[in-house]
C-alpha cells in the first residue's frame, strides 16, 4: 500500500510538476510505528500526523478552498 501510495503522489509530480511538501497521516495508523516507518521508506518522507484524525475533515478543508 505504501509503495502505491508513492506511485501515486510520483505520477502527480509527473503531471503537476509538483510534489507535495507535506504528507499528513489522518487515520488510525499514524500511531502504528511500524506502518510509520514503511511508509516513510516508500515515501522518502517523514509523514506528520494530521491535527484532526478524521480523514473527512482534511477533503472538506479541500473542498472548501476549490473554486
Amino acid at each position: 500500500i505504501a509503495n502505491i501510495e508513492s506511485k501515486c503522489y510520483r505520477e502527480m509530480e509527473i503531471r503537476t510538476g509538483l510534489f507535495p511538501k507535506i504528507i499528513s497521516t489522518a487515520d488510525g495508523m499514524a500511531l502504528n510505528d511500524a506502518w510509520s516507518k514503511i511508509r516513510a521508506r516508500a515515501l522518502c518522507s517523514v509523514p506528520l500526523w494530521a491535527t484532526y484524525s478524521e480523514a473527512a475533515i482534511g477533503a472538506a478543508k479541500v473542498a472548501k478552498i476549490m473554486p
